[in-house]
């Protein structure tokens, strides 16, 4: 069971290991049980082992008070010879579309459910997800930062525009609001040479990483004292540990964006993915998908109906939304 897959897919898991040959099962789950993880320990798992979907919704809105797309899938364990039907979204109604075969991407399209990794486009890495900040303290006002900046710029070296997706798509001329105090590529001792941007984060977010440090450090010694193989949280512990660096900076991203003038980006949550050349100047806030290329010819394979295509097969979802995630799309990506 893939370590990431949700906890609904256990229960697809289970219910088709406990069905004898010529048995039948529906469950409502999840929409994500036919993407990425999720899929490969649910419906991957039931039509390599011997089980048929007939019929299944591939995705609607939860009834319910939860904020939630489900997938509903019925299944035996065996053969179905009459044809399936699959229900998929038109508009405002579902079409419900009679198939010879429904497979576990619950899609019309080309299953590449069973793509796998190309290592050329793994490494070296070259897309990657925004950088996380993690904390309001690492923020700062464009008119604040500009102030700075006009009495110090050495400190462009650590205090850059931070551009999101709303503001890539939906803001006119794309420009970022606010900038972000980065000493990911420091130590700490380098940080405080930055003296206010330093003293801002140890005032404002310091305190806090302080707190919650300390809780999580406690909460794991009570854990250990009760199962001393119990396992244990520690990513605050780890943000203490580097507390003037952003939750989640990535180093690797900075190191290839920074032999670059510019990079091409996306909304990493999007119905249509539109990409964009940005300045290397620009961080890019975890919102955004990064991709590592300046030349013309990445930036026409990237914005190919081909590659929409595939990462409209291969990604994953956020309510109706779209999600691009690099190692289900990016790295497979032939």
């Amino acid at each position: 069971m893939p370590g990431r897959a949700d906890f609904c897919v256990y229960w697809f898991h289970k219910a088709h290991d406990r069905l004898k040959e010529g048995q039948y099962a529906g469950l409502v789950g999840t929409n994500t049980i036919r993407q990425n993880y999720s899929r490969e320990g649910s419906l991957d798992h039931i039509v390599k082992t011997g089980g048929t979907i007939f019929n299944a919704t591939s995705s609607e809105k939860w009834s319910g008070e939860a904020a939630v797309y489900v997938s509903i899938v019925n299944w035996r364990k065996g053969q179905v010879t009459d044809p399936k039907t699959l229900y998929i979204r038109k508009d405002d109604h579902y079409e419900g579309l009679a198939l010879d075969h429904i497979n576990s991407s619950l899609s019309t399209g080309t299953d590449v459910s069973g793509a796998k990794v190309v290592n050329a486009n793994r490494n070296p890495k070259k897309v990657f997800q925004g950088q996380t900040h993690g904390h309001e303290g690492f923020l700062i006002p464009q008119k604040e930062a500009l102030k700075w900046l006009k009495k110090h710029p050495e400190y462009a070296e650590v205090l850059k525009p931070f551009l999101n997706g709303n503001e890539l798509v939906a803001a006119a001329g794309s420009q970022p609001k606010r900038f972000v105090i980065d000493f990911t590529l420091h130590d700490v001792i380098a940080a405080a040479n930055f003296k206010e941007p330093f003293q801002r984060i140890g005032s404002t977010m310091l305190p806090d990483r302080k707190t919650k440090g300390k809780k999580q450090q406690k909460e794991n010694e009570q854990l250990l004292k009760k199962n001393s193989k119990a396992k244990i949280n520690k990513h605050h512990i780890n943000f203490l540990n580097n507390w003037w660096k952003l939750s989640y900076g990535r180093e690797n991203m900075l190191r290839q964006r920074n032999s670059l003038v510019r990079y091409i980006a996306c909304s990493r949550v999007t119905q249509h993915p539109i990409f964009e050349f940005i300045s290397s100047e620009i961080n890019p806030n975890d919102a955004l998908m990064a991709f590592c290329f300046e030349d013309y010819y990445s930036y026409g394979v990237i914005s190919s109906d081909i590659h929409i295509a595939w990462f409209k097969a291969r990604c994953s979802t956020l309510g109706e939304g779209l999600r691009y995630t690099a190692n289900t799309v990016w790295d497979t990506f032939p």
